[in-house]
């Protein structure tokens, strides 16, 4: 190792605390992208919709569906789209302040935070009956 290397590696270690990590950034995507699928998870659950039969409905592999909940592939917006038509919901997404890590000083941070609005079906006329669950 040469000394360049050495000196960058002591001055990482000594600012490790002060800046958040990029492990830190990727925690909490991937905390985000759970919300997101636990919602749809428990949707699912209630309608008795297998996780192949939602990769059919959306247009993907099982397999792929799999990797999402494992956490091996990221969850994008264009999914999660096609997973709101083809379950009949929307996701609401608003900002709300949130307890950082110990040891961190930035109590006005926000973080998206998603809540679910669930219009089921119309039946023998009456209106939809809405339903609000925070994420």
């Amino acid at each position: 190792m040469n000394m360049n290397t050495d000196k960058i590696g002591e001055l990482k270690n000594q600012y490790a605390g002060c800046f958040g990590t990029d492990d830190d950034q990727q925690h909490f995507a991937r905390m985000l992208m759970y919300r997101f699928l636990s919602e749809v998870e428990r949707i699912t659950d209630e309608r008795n919709i297998l996780r192949k039969d939602l990769a059919a409905m959306i247009g993907v592999s099982p397999s792929y569906i799999t990797q999402l909940y494992r956490g091996s592939k990221p969850l994008n917006f264009d999914t999660l789209s096609k997973i709101e038509t083809a379950l009949g919901f929307r996701f609401e997404v608003r900002a709300v302040t949130r307890e950082l890590p110990e040891g961190r000083d930035n109590a006005g941070s926000t973080r998206s935070v998603a809540s679910r609005r669930v219009s089921p079906a119309r039946s023998a006329g009456k209106a939809n009956v809405l339903r609000r669950v925070r994420v």
